[in-house]
């Protein structure tokens, strides 16, 4: 199975890139930048391009605006989406 993220007690999302690009289709680079893309297109939410082969972490006060918290979801639906359609 995939490990999508992690969220932490001490309030932080853990972004699972690392693990993300041992497992298709997220092996394809263009797949995990996608998600960075999406990630990114959240206003509280800033992950650096060379983050896609880490684990960044994002602070869970970046999805106290409901709107920010319903864009993180939806970059999940797209994911798992992605590995439905493999």
């Amino acid at each position: 199975g995939h490990q999508l993220f992690a969220v932490f007690t001490y309030g932080k999302v853990e972004i699972y890139f690392q693990y993300y690009q041992a497992k298709h289709p997220f092996d394809s680079e263009a797949k995990r930048r996608k998600i960075l893309d999406k990630l990114n297109a959240i206003p509280s939410v800033s992950v650096p391009a060379d983050a896609i082969d880490r684990r960044p972490s994002l602070p869970l006060s970046a999805f106290q605006d409901e709107a920010a918290l319903e864009q993180f979801l939806q970059v999940y639906d797209w994911f798992l989406a992605q590995i439905l359609a493999t």
